[in-house]
């Protein structure tokens, strides 16, 4: 997820990052809140885009990932840029 997913999914983007607002967890489930701040390279503005991340863990590990975006709002964040 770390190696191959999320670079893909910054690509278009000069700026990126992830703030959880809320963790809930109900034995090896976990789900996390909050959302991706972008700008993408060009753009002058930056773009506020909702997730929710489940994890499934064991022995302390995420060994198990589902994440939800809205796939719009990335699109139309990573379009405001210039490569």
């Amino acid at each position: 997820m770390f190696e191959e997913y999320f670079p893909k999914l910054r690509a278009p983007f000069a700026e990126w990052g992830a703030a959880v607002e809320e963790i809930h967890a109900d034995g090896d489930v976990v789900l996390g809140l909050g959302h991706y701040r972008a700008r993408a390279y060009g753009a002058a503005e930056t773009a506020d885009i909702p997730f929710c991340h489940v994890w499934w863990v064991a022995g302390g590990r995420i060994v198990r990932a589902r994440q939800y975006a809205d796939t719009v709002l990335l699109r139309e964040a990573a379009a405001k840029g210039v490569r």
